[in-house]
């Protein structure tokens, strides 16, 4: 089994000895201890791949059938650089690994991203708080939608229903806000809701049976005092409800829902960066209303993206102390353990997840721990079932 302690900033440790499990196929040298007809023949694939590729991305990357339909605001913008080929030269796909996307026009850090009818809303942030883009993963291509009518960074954000909605954040004034906002990509519109009962930012929000969870986050201002209050929506009656705090407040962790759970993991607390706090791990179950702590975070960090994919919450990048992170880690509820993912081409905080189907993505960011040095960065790694 592997080894899953922390691990020092910089490295990702992969397990040693035994069979190669699922999730470390991708680390085999690429084609060196192949027999020279396989050689060519994963070659000669390879070649018919990108020629399809280039001429139909969404056949070539298997997109599911209704994505092809435009909604309001995203239709193709920006063209990728090249189509879906991994970072290690294999066809994504057919290992683990991450591949490099068209970046993304506008790159700010400190965002969120929603997905809905398989197209990627990334909101807010450093560089462009009232900014709001669209990836088509079918298309590969990139566009503008309509401003957010109050820019934030730091904001949770989460689709549900069809809508994407961004709760709290920190205003371009510096002031943490109770801020709801729903936006339809049917009409590419931004409409209030009822306001959060806890003003905060850098908190997580993920949906789950028709509500979305607002998970922790910092009061007041941007480094500001930690909350672990947790406070539930309903679009329906357009009403929150508070529900029970996690079972230790921070901010800038990753929170994600899946398999009847909210998942929180990771975050830092009033400049505190310790393992314990960075490390922390939670499960939520609504309907006892009741948090449980989780095996902790194999790499304790904060500044993290966090997404719930093939069955199984995934955290990405992050920061603490001087360092950005590559570090993809993935947590399995069935059977309660974290597996080491391959890291990320780029080391990067602040940065915002997505998932589509099994394919994570991770989106912009810094390179910097600390500060907003924003990358374009788009990369994209297809889970295998577990």
């Amino acid at each position: 089994m592997a080894d899953l302690g922390p691990a020092p900033a910089g490295s990702e440790r992969l397990p040693r000895g035994g069979a190669r499990p699922w999730f470390v196929r991708w680390a085999e040298p690429p084609l060196t201890r192949r027999a020279p007809t396989r050689r060519l023949a994963l070659l000669a694939s390879l070649a018919a791949w990108l020629v399809v590729g280039l001429v139909a991305p969404g056949a070539a990357r298997g997109a599911a059938p209704g994505r092809q339909e435009q909604t309001a605001g995203c239709e193709p913008g920006v063209a990728p650089a090249t189509p879906l080929v991994a970072t290690d030269g294999n066809v994504l796909g057919e290992r683990l690994v991450w591949a490099k996307l068209a970046g993304i026009p506008r790159p700010r850090s400190e965002l969120g991203a929603a997905v809905v009818g398989g197209r990627i809303y990334v909101v807010g942030g450093f560089g462009g708080t009232a900014q709001v883009d669209c990836f088509d993963p079918t298309s590969g291509t990139w566009a503008a939608v309509a401003d957010l009518p109050a820019g934030v960074h730091h904001p949770g954000v989460a689709a549900l229903d069809g809508f994407v909605y961004v709760a709290g954040g920190y205003t371009d004034a510096g002031g943490a806000t109770d801020a709801l906002w729903a936006y339809d990509p049917a009409t590419d519109v931004w409409e209030p809701r009822a306001p959060m009962p806890t003003a905060r930012g850098a908190l997580g929000l993920a949906a789950l049976d028709g509500r979305l969870y607002a998970v922790g986050g910092a009061r007041e201002r941007l480094g500001g005092p930690v909350t672990g209050a947790v406070e539930a929506y309903d679009p329906a009656a357009d009403v929150w409800q508070a529900r029970a705090s996690m079972l230790t407040s921070r901010d800038h962790l990753a929170v994600a829902a899946g398999s009847g759970r909210v998942f929180a993991a990771g975050g830092r607390a009033n400049g505190d960066e310790g393992a314990a706090l960075a490390g922390a791990a939670e499960g939520y179950d609504p309907v006892a209303d009741r948090w449980g702590a989780l095996p902790p975070l194999p790499t304790p960090r904060g500044g993290v993206a966090g997404v719930f994919a093939a069955g199984r919450l995934v955290v990405l990048g992050g920061e603490r102390g001087p360092d950005a992170y590559a570090a993809a880690e993935a947590y399995d509820p069935a059977t309660g353990t974290w597996t080491m993912l391959p890291p990320l081409p780029t080391a990067r905080h602040g940065l915002a997840g997505a998932a589509v189907d099994a394919t994570v993505y991770a989106i912009t960011g810094s390179t910097r721990a600390g500060a907003a040095e924003n990358t374009p960065a788009t990369e994209a790694l297809t889970l295998n079932a577990p």
